[in-house]
């Protein structure tokens, strides 16, 4: 879940919430809400990744390292989505799933050619009642030339997540708000934290475009159900930077889809396909391609 990105904040507002001051008891929602946010990469560190892909097929083949490397074009690279999620909610149903694709040598060809893996997971939720998981091997570790891993999903269930009686919702009105996209407005979630935090007396910056945020659907920040609380993530904003101020993504091209995805896809009331919640269309979507040969 986005929310465990903020752990020390977290904590604080979970503080804060219960304040006499602060604390706003909620209903349960029952509207049902769409959301897609996808993500791209950066082209350099992701023909940084296929390069050594590449070499690392070739050496695992014994094939010759000095041999030219044909790389997909930029055009393509930049356009990939590189990270893609998905989330249904509709009263206590919740289903989440996700994305994950890269361009790598295929271990399976002969001659370490190019291919685009493609790694899903899913997990679905009759909340505070049951859970349904399951998750594919990583596109790295279907690609291992040493030892490819099979396209097939881990898969758990069990009973659903805790659940509170008086949940409190976090306070956003006031905040700033802008359009993650499709004319929604969102909040920034540091800005709500840090509103929190001036009511307590306490210092902070708010939204920070180099630090890791998540930006809540204005109008309903967050999805609540006999007591469970799930935050309507529209977007998110990372830094590419490391602590010494170099360009990551440039290094793991697929960082900047993960840190820095934007809404694609949303809705609000319109009605949602059961399957979306069941067994049945996780597993449909499961089932999809996991390998695509890349053309010449």
């Amino acid at each position: 879940m986005p929310v465990s990105s903020f752990p020390s904040l977290l904590a604080l507002a979970a503080v804060l919430a219960w304040s006499p001051v602060l604390a706003q008891e909620v209903k349960d929602s029952s509207n049902p809400l769409h959301l897609r946010r996808v993500g791209h990469g950066n082209v350099a560190g992701l023909k940084l990744n296929i390069g050594a892909s590449i070499e690392a097929c070739r050496t695992a083949k014994k094939l010759p390292l000095n041999a030219p490397k044909v790389l997909p074009p930029d055009d393509y690279l930049a356009k990939l989505v590189t990270a893609e999620e998905e989330e249904f909610f509709e009263g206590g149903r919740w289903a989440q799933y996700g994305t994950q694709r890269s361009v790598l040598a295929d271990p399976a060809s002969s001659d370490c050619r190019l291919a685009l893996f493609t790694s899903r997971g899913v997990r679905i939720e009759q909340t505070c009642e049951s859970r349904y998981s399951a998750v594919m091997p990583t596109t790295q570790e279907m690609a291992d030339p040493e030892d490819p891993k099979p396209p097939k999903a881990e898969v758990s269930s069990g009973p659903g997540g805790n659940c509170r009686k008086k949940p409190k919702a976090l306070p956003t009105q006031g905040l700033p708000t802008e359009n993650a996209g499709e004319g929604t407005p969102c909040v920034w979630f540091a800005d709500a934290t840090a509103a929190m935090m001036r009511t307590a007396g306490l210092k902070s910056p708010g939204h920070d475009t180099k630090t890791l945020d998540f930006c809540l659907y204005a109008r309903q920040p967050e999805y609540f159900w006999r007591g469970h609380v799930r935050q309507v993530v529209l977007k998110s904003s990372g830094s590419d930077e490391s602590l010494a101020g170099n360009d990551i993504s440039e290094i793991f091209g697929e960082t900047r889809g993960h840190f820095n995805q934007q809404l694609a896809e949303f809705s609000d009331g319109k009605p949602i396909a059961p399957d979306r919640f069941t067994r049945a269309g996780a597993e449909a979507f499961l089932n999809q391609p996991a390998k695509t040969p890349l053309k010449p």
